[in-house]
């Protein structure tokens, strides 16, 4: 993936998540920006495996909840569910695709049916202006 599309997507997670801030806690707010960090800087800069970056979504903060775990809340507004998803979701594509990069003989079963032929063209349609449930919908038709 270009590293002009990566960072755009970053920069759409990252103010998806501002925006939603003060409808979820503090401590997901932060536990998710840090990942988003760690993320970006482990694939970008090929610091990470597919696999480091695979349970870095699964990591949990202080109060045993990971991004995973978020975008699974059964008593959330789907406003905020959606938010989560789409997080949850790019994460979860990018992970596909660094396996493929990698060229890794065994692909986590919850992403192995994302299309990584296509992925790229999901990328490019990460606007910051999208709404997240657009954006999953968007996900949905492209990449399975």
């Amino acid at each position: 993936m270009e590293g002009k599309n990566v960072e755009a997507v970053f920069l759409y997670m990252t103010q998806l998540l501002d925006e939603y801030k003060s409808l979820i806690h503090f401590n997901e707010y932060q536990h998710c920006r840090d990942i988003l960090k760690q993320f970006y800087h482990g694939y970008c800069e090929y610091t990470l495996s597919a696999d480091d970056l695979y349970h870095m979504i699964y990591k949990e903060d202080e109060a045993g909840k990971s991004i995973f775990d978020y975008a699974n809340e059964v008593e959330a507004k789907e406003t905020i569910l959606d938010m989560w998803e789409s997080i949850l979701s790019i994460l979860l594509v990018m992970t596909r695709m660094a396996y493929e990069i990698e060229g890794a003989a065994y692909i986590p079963e919850d992403i192995e049916s994302i299309h990584t032929e296509k992925i790229d063209m999901f990328f490019e349609k990460v606007k910051s202006n999208k709404a997240p449930k657009e954006l999953l919908i968007c996900l949905k038709e492209i990449c399975y």
